[in-house]
């Protein structure tokens, strides 16, 4: 009888020991573990935009370069995959074509026979006192929405020219607002007494264009204008943008 009592007696401290963690497990969300493998974007600004729709017990972490964890309700779990789902795509292609023109107040001085009907150049000619034209160099870059691209223009490579774009829809028109600035590199002479251009980021550079500005896919605009030594000449910045489908 006393071993029955001392058995019932231990089961019953057993089960009141017990209890407590029954009642945790009892009221312990029922969460869902989910791995994401980001495509396009870093998991640090994914995690950052997705944390407020978690719930109080949710968790989210990177792991790895590409890698999301994410634990929740399955309904919370199910709202944030959509979320991803909608922002992880593909970054919008976009190929820029930068002209650099040299613009003369002297007809015919060094006219580029094949800029007289430029339909852009032709509406200079409304606004600018330039009457002839010629063309230093031309070149074209491509990037993708919102990333820093760097492009080298003229015929000993002086000019570079830094573009930043962002995309935009306005119904079924395509727009690229670009910031923008060209820079013109300082010329020095090394230790062999040979000129050498500097680099674009050792401040030894001239600013010639700064500004920002939203071009319609497959248009081409006036950037800019930065009058050049002599005072009769300008260096005219020609820019179009076209959205890579």
């Amino acid at each position: 009888m006393k071993r029955i009592y001392v058995i019932g007696l231990a089961v019953i401290i057993l089960g009141a020991a017990l209890a407590p963690l029954q009642a945790q497990e009892a009221k312990a969300p029922n969460l869902k573990n989910e791995m994401v493998r980001l495509k396009y974007l870093s998991p640090g600004p994914v995690e950052a935009l997705i944390r407020p729709y978690l719930s109080r017990e949710g968790s989210i972490r990177s792991d790895g370069e590409k890698l999301l964890v994410i634990r929740d309700y399955s309904e919370f779990v199910e709202k944030i995959l959509a979320v991803i789902k909608d922002i992880d795509i593909k970054p919008t292609d976009i190929m820029f074509t930068a002209q650099l023109i040299v613009g003369s107040l002297t007809p015919g001085d060094k006219a580029d026979e094949s800029l007289l009907n430029d339909p852009v150049l032709k509406e200079i000619r409304g606004f600018l006192p330039y009457r002839s034209f010629s063309q230093i160099d031309a070149n074209l870059i491509r990037t993708i929405d919102n990333e820093r691209a760097q492009m080298t223009v003229g015929k000993r490579a002086e000019f570079t020219l830094y573009l930043r774009p962002t995309y935009a829809k306005d119904g079924e028109a395509e727009y690229i607002k670009t910031e923008l600035q060209l820079l013109l590199l300082k010329m020095v002479f090394g230790d062999d007494g040979k000129p050498q251009l500097m680099p674009a980021d050792s401040g030894k550079s001239q600013s010639l264009i700064q500004t920002t500005l939203s071009i319609k896919s497959g248009e081409k605009t006036v950037v800019g204008v930065s009058k050049l030594d002599g005072g009769d000449k300008g260096l005219i910045l020609i820019l179009s943008a076209k959205v890579i489908k």
